[in-house]
């Protein structure tokens, strides 16, 4: 009878075993949690990459409707090649995603924005204005106005982001 009494362990109450596997878990999370800050960019690095792409992008975006507008003004079929008609929209969506992506991470989204709201509608002003202007205006004074609309929209555009004010003067 003596002898059993020593190999009997008492039993580990429910709630200690509860705690020991959360512990467990924590010491897990805390380890990946170390392994992600180790492994991955931080935000404000992320952001700076997405900064600086969309930079770029809108740097391109000009230029290349500066160059069809130009096309369009001279008549030129080099308005109509396939370069012409699918770069844009490359360029465009990889923008978009970019613009996305640092309002994101930076915690800053039209309709709460202010600044981010006006660059969003003078962005759709370019678009529609730069749509008549390249493709769909009927005549070559509605198109070249439309364009001459579309060059203004997007330095609005561009002066709101610099200055993240929506008023002009």
């Amino acid at each position: 009878f003596e002898q059993s009494k020593t190999n009997i362990t008492p039993p580990i109450p429910e709630y200690l075993s509860v705690c020991v596997e959360l512990l467990n878990r924590i010491e897990c999370s805390v380890r990946l949690q170390n392994f992600i800050a180790k492994t991955m960019p931080d935000q404000l690095q992320l952001f700076t990459v997405f900064k600086y792409i969309h930079t770029t992008t809108v740097l391109l975006t000009i230029i290349g409707f500066t160059i069809r507008g130009i096309w369009m003004m001279r008549g030129s079929p080099l308005l109509d090649t396939r370069t012409s008609r699918t770069f844009p929209h490359v360029n465009d969506t990889v923008l978009l995603i970019s613009a996305v992506s640092a309002a994101a991470l930076s915690g800053q989204y039209p309709f709460i924005n202010i600044w981010l709201t006006a660059k969003v509608l003078g962005l759709l002003a370019y678009i529609l204005l730069g749509a008549v202007a390249l493709t769909y205006g009927p005549t070559r004074g509605i198109r070249i106005s439309a364009y001459a609309g579309a060059l203004l929209s997007f330095a609005y555009v561009v002066h709101v982001a610099l200055t993240k004010n929506p008023f002009i003067f």
